[in-house]
């Protein structure tokens, strides 16, 4: 699996700035940290009989570390083969002497499994920020989100792709072919016995993403076949196409 070192930057502010994947950047998603400090989590409505708010919530509610979530951003490739994610946090602990936030770096590794799915969830327990002195430092959990594919798009574990073919195969057979996530070439033969309409479909049994906890398995791939048109025919190829295609 590829290796690859992320500057994740501030776990409280903007974590993937560093490389292009701040909070401006448009279909990237939530790119910082969610705070739950320990004060929000304690506070409850005065002169209410809210359990929020009684001695004994507050007090599990101190013994409880806070969640910091950020998006782990992948390509499809990355979640068909796998990876492995060096990603370097800068995170916050509190000093005993002088009370104050100090900030410590640390390089995580994340091991991508084949198959992981966009909202996996990869928790680094007491990893986060320490919010409160003397309190537990916060959990850090890393969502995987998909990375949009110029090719196929998936749902579940199978895969869907378009493949384009001339209109002189679609009606006299060959051989389509598609480039697949882990490099392969897939090989899509075209009967020559049976015509491919436009927008037709086809399942290849085991073609789409590996299954995480069915090692061995794969989903399914669709393929749609997109038959082209030639955009112009001559009054002599008009003739011959007469001649030779039924008229229905």
């Amino acid at each position: 699996a590829d290796e690859e070192m992320f500057q994740a930057g501030d776990v409280r502010t903007d974590p993937f700035a560093a490389f292009g994947m701040g909070s401006n950047d448009a279909g990237s998603g939530p790119s910082s940290f969610y705070q739950h400090s320990a004060q929000q989590r304690q506070q409850g409505r005065p002169g209410s009989a809210d359990a929020w708010g009684s001695p004994r919530y507050q007090q599990q509610q101190q013994q409880q570390p806070a969640v910091q979530s950020v998006p782990l951003v992948l390509s499809l490739e990355e979640l068909y083969k796998g990876a492995v994610k060096r990603l370097k946090v800068t995170r916050h602990v509190m000093d005993a002497a002088s009370g104050k936030s100090l900030p410590v770096q640390e390089v995580l590794e994340v091991n991508i499994k084949p198959g992981w799915k966009e909202g996996t969830k990869i928790t680094f327990s007491g990893k986060g920020d320490e919010l409160a002195p003397g309190g537990p430092a916060a959990d850090l959990v890393f969502v995987i989100k998909q990375q949009p594919h110029p090719t196929f798009t998936r749902t579940g574990n199978d895969l869907h792709a378009t493949v384009k073919l001339p209109l002189v195969m679609a009606l006299t057979g060959g051989s389509a072919s598609l480039q697949m996530p882990d490099g392969r070439t897939l090989a899509l033969p075209v009967s020559a016995a049976q015509p491919v309409s436009h927008g037709s479909t086809r399942v290849v049994a085991g073609e789409g993403m590996p299954i995480s906890k069915q090692p061995g398995r794969r989903g399914d791939l669709h393929v749609k076949f997109e038959v082209l048109f030639p955009r112009q025919l001559s009054q002599q190829q008009k003739e011959q196409l007469r001649h030779i295609l039924p008229a229905q």
